[in-house]
């Protein structure tokens, strides 16, 4: 009980540990955008594979009378909206930029989690941590360039905030002693 009590908000450890929620976050986030996008490529592609005179599908009876006509017609009419969005879209490069980042922000978090493990380890925060921490800064200033002109989802951003929360609560960091030289 006595441990809360000395939990000081104000250490410098916190921007250690906020970088690290922080970078957890965007990894969820950037995982639900990849996702998102390479959902709709595939469902494009298999919209399109479908709709083309040569596929298995256009063979089928069905299309041949009756509302099967009228069907096949629908189906090629959204076949070809869809051919003519997707390169406004841009999925497949959005997708390649999300995986760049997820997979820039893990090597981050890993980063971050062995800063972590050497201040528990060390019982303190001293010069060679903040000097590994200076080195993850830069690691994620490269990053946040690559993020300029992304819009961000509040609601999909608000939901992984709440994951992070129950990740990586507060009360489980590790706050080390303040000297009274510091």
């Amino acid at each position: 009980m006595a441990e809360k009590e000395n939990r000081n908000i104000h250490h410098p450890v916190w921007n250690v540990y906020d970088s690290m929620r922080t970078t957890r976050l965007n990894i969820l986030y950037y995982e639900s955008e990849l996702k998102t996008a390479e959902k709709y490529t595939l469902i494009m592609q298999i919209a399109l594979a479908a709709a083309v005179p040569s596929s298995a599908i256009s063979g089928f009876e069905i299309w041949d009378f009756g509302l099967g006509k009228y069907a096949w017609e629908i189906i090629v009419t959204i076949s070809s909206f869809i051919a003519f969005i997707q390169p406004f879209l841009m999925l497949p490069k959005k997708a390649k930029l999300y995986s760049e980042l997820v997979d820039g922000y893990k090597i981050l978090f890993y980063d971050l989690q062995d800063i972590k493990h050497k201040i528990e380890e060390d019982k303190d925060y001293a010069g060679k941590h903040k000097k590994l921490f200076k080195t993850a800064k830069e690691r994620k200033k490269k990053l946040e360039v690559k993020e300029t002109g992304i819009s961000i989802s509040q609601s999909l951003k608000k939901e992984c905030q709440t994951k992070v929360a129950k990740e990586l609560p507060a009360e489980n960091f590790y706050i080390p002693k303040e000297d009274e030289n510091e």
